[in-house]
């Protein structure tokens, strides 16, 4: 009985896969309406979600379904076992639903197109990017600007503006089967500079040339191959591969080092507040800012194994804690590390380390540079867990092989 199911479930793997596809792509854009002014529409908030809760419960079917598809064993416990933490995490921590869709959606990739899910991920992306700038700018939605000169241009937050332009060329690099022009540089680099020029996103401009940098170096390395100007010398060769690989595999932790940095991050900011001496630069108030909710936050709820309740907008006045101020964790590791707790923040440096270390073994090299920069903006921001940002961190089980570079 139970092999006839399976039988029949892969006769119409197409059909099953087709079903993903259309799903993800209306969870992946109520996902991102839920970032712009048109919430403030009249039901949109109640279609969204519903929206948003059907889809998803949609795609655990298709989970379910993909444990049929896999003929190797040890994948489906993977997924079992990171489906579990994700229910964990939801049931007995903070409930962050964010993580369980996570959870879902990696098990659900499993044989899927790596290339299908970026495209049709960067065609509703800059569908809703283009539909919210023009909404905000004819006065359908709210165009909001900053006291500082931030513009919003139809989003809740600058930020999402802007993560959303970096993640949405790092799907594109990913997906491009050639090296990028000389023009492509100069136009992406423009648009940086506006970016930048209007929303004063100084963590996304960093990761933006970042990438762009690292691709820059990986074009110039395919040049040189396709026009035969790699000298082969056997003693420097071996040097070389030698120290590529411990390059590569030093930067494959880079989840590590970050959450290593975030909590050392902590512990500099509780020895410079005990050496009333020292003057914290100008510059740096920002950052210092962010150490000090980060340091608040664990002394206040702790470590706990799945998570727990922690109120970001919080305030100490006469006394007593009071919903008044800003007390939003700035930083992904730290978000996981107290608000998700322990388990889910050994697994996510787990995943993401063999998936950084499974796109170097298949040459993905845009796609490593992608991970690379996420987890160094997830060094002051969120966004490296949330999935209507960061696509790539679904794609560990899927067809890699199809994707461009």
């Amino acid at each position: 009985m139970i092999s006839k199911i399976t039988g029949r479930i892969r006769q119409n793997e197409k059909w099953i896969n087709l079903a993903y596809y259309l799903v993800y792509a209306a969870l992946f854009l109520s996902a991102l309406v839920g970032t712009t002014e048109f919430m403030q529409w009249t039901y949109v908030p109640h279609i969204r979600n519903m929206v948003y809760m059907g889809t998803t419960a949609v795609m655990l079917v298709l989970w379910a379904l993909s444990l049929a598809l896999q003929s190797d064993l040890r994948i489906n416990a993977v997924k079992i076992l990171i489906l579990t933490i994700g229910i964990l995490q939801f049931l007995l921590g903070g409930g962050s639903s964010l993580i369980l869709i996570l959870t879902i959606l990696i098990g659900a990739t499993d044989r899927k197109s790596a290339d299908i899910i970026l495209k049709e991920s960067l065609i509703i992306g800059l569908l809703v990017l283009c539909v919210t700038y023009l909404a905000s700018m004819n006065g359908y939605i709210a165009y909001r600007i900053s006291d500082d000169g931030r513009h919003f241009f139809g989003f809740i937050y600058y930020s999402h503006f802007s993560d959303k332009l970096l993640y949405f060329y790092m799907m594109y690099r990913c997906l491009r089967r050639k090296r990028e022009t000389l023009i492509g540089y100069a136009l992406i680099l423009e648009i940086v500079y506006l970016d930048y020029r209007y929303t004063h996103a100084r963590t996304v401009t960093i990761c933006f040339l970042a990438f762009i940098l690292l691709c820059a170096v990986y074009d110039i390395w395919k040049w040189r191959q396709e026009n035969k100007r790699v000298e082969v010398v056997k003693a420097s060769g071996c040097l070389w591969r030698k120290t590529s690989y411990i390059t590569v595999a030093l930067a494959s932790g880079a989840y590590i080092w970050a959450t290593l940095l975030s909590m050392g991050g902590i512990a500099v900011y509780r020895l410079l507040e005990t050496m009333d001496q020292v003057k914290i630069p100008e510059y740096l108030q920002t950052f210092m800012a962010r150490l000090f909710f980060n340091s608040r936050a664990l002394e206040e709820y702790g470590i706990t194994a799945f998570g727990q309740r922690v109120y970001e907008i919080t305030n100490t006045s006469g006394g007593e804690n009071i919903i008044s101020g800003a007390f939003y964790l700035d930083n992904s590791f730290m978000r996981l590390f107290i608000i998700t707790g322990v388990v889910t923040l050994a697994f996510f440096i787990i995943y993401t380390t063999c998936f950084m270390w499974k796109t170097f073994k298949e040459k993905r090299f845009c796609l490593f540079a992608a991970l690379l920069v996420a987890a160094i903006g997830g060094l002051s921001e969120t966004y490296t867990i949330n999935f209507y940002y960061n696509v790539f961190l679904i794609l560990a089980f899927s067809n890699l092989g199809d994707i461009g570079a």
